[in-house]
């Protein structure tokens, strides 16, 4: 597993392939999914939640890792959670994990009592949040692992706002990633009222979800004032007075949508063994985030690693620094195996 998430290039990972099948979504719809089939099996499966990306189960990070879990013998899926693809923040994401668990439950080629579940990023908080409905509990899963995931949305945004993190008493300054920003105001711009016509930014950032290029330069052509330099800021990911008076009406108008997609208030309920990794070097939610939660949870084994940042392996260290983060992956990995076949 620890090869095969460093030398992302390995021959024989290119060789695994999946196989696009589809579950009957909330409403029967047919739902794409990945499936990777193991060639020498262990009798464990392992659902892959993705994050918000509108690569959604095509997405290449995530297609390597379900490589390389079906390397080590674990039938793996990656399934389509459609707003999570849409970018959609909403609890109806809750329901689409908790559904697809029930449904992956029924199969032939599924023992119930051997599922291990895995949420990535934003997935990573709505996985615990799933836990806890009943679809979740009549057959919970082995055990859990989140992967760069948030603990208060609320802390999440100043970090999103300032790049500041606190840590032992020494203040950090971080570049957030623009993209946490853009998916904000993607979502929540159309329901504050901020003074003034927003109507063509709400249609550039949903071209960005798209990541249609083409039309987001056509649509900046035709936009001025005010509205033209809010919708800059936010594709550029630069904070100005605007942007933090906006996500302060974000924050008034959705308080208690967000503390509901906040494990803060709500993790010390969970039962089940929770896994948590963060990158240090994660610039779209800070790694403090994983630390509270993993200090919030009833059961949980905490990884905090240089190696990892959000989106890809830092390997730019030194050799023996990498060994030193290898062996502490190692030793995790052990952990999170051992617990889930004993």
């Amino acid at each position: 597993m620890i090869t095969g998430l460093v030398q992302e290039n390995k021959s024989h990972l290119k060789k695994l392939v999946h196989s696009n099948e589809s579950y009957p979504g909330l409403n029967s719809e047919n739902t794409p999914m990945r499936v990777f089939y193991p060639k020498n099996p262990i009798n464990h499966t392992l659902i892959l939640f993705p994050g918000a990306s509108p690569s959604a189960e095509k997405h290449p990070k995530m297609n390597l890792l379900a490589k390389v879990l079906a390397n080590a013998g674990y039938l793996v899926f990656l399934p389509r959670i459609p707003p999570l693809k849409e970018l959609i923040i909403s609890l109806e994401i809750i329901d689409w994990m908790g559904h697809f668990f029930q449904w992956l439950q029924a199969r032939e080629d599924v023992l119930e009592d051997r599922i291990v579940v895995i949420g990535i990023s934003f997935g990573g908080a709505m996985v615990l949040k799933a836990s806890l409905r009943n679809e979740f509990q009549k057959h919970p899963p082995k055990s859990m692992l989140v992967f760069g995931t948030h603990y208060d949305i609320e802390t999440a945004l100043r970090f999103l706002l300032a790049g500041k993190l606190v840590v032992n008493g020494h203040e950090r300054i971080v570049q957030a990633d623009e993209w946490g920003l853009i998916v904000l105001f993607h979502n929540y711009l159309s329901r504050v009222d901020v003074g003034y016509d927003t109507t063509t930014v709400q249609k550039i950032l949903k071209l960005s979800m798209k990541e249609d290029s083409e039309g987001i330069e056509n649509e900046l052509e035709n936009i001025s004032g005010r509205e033209k330099k809010l919708i800059i800021q936010i594709l550029a990911g630069k904070i100005n007075e605007e942007i933090e008076r906006i996500t302060a009406l974000f924050w008034e108008e959705c308080k208690n949508e967000f503390k509901n997609i906040s494990p803060k208030y709500w993790c010390d309920q969970i039962t089940q063994k929770v896994f948590v990794m963060h990158g240090v070097n994660d610039t779209m939610a800070p790694f403090t985030e994983s630390v509270k939660l993993a200090d919030g949870l009833t059961d949980s084994r905490l990884l905090i690693s240089y190696m990892y940042e959000h989106r890809e392996i830092a390997t730019h260290r030194g050799i023996f620094f990498q060994i030193k983060e290898l062996l502490k992956i190692f030793f995790f990995l052990f952990e999170f195996i051992q617990y889930n076949e004993r």
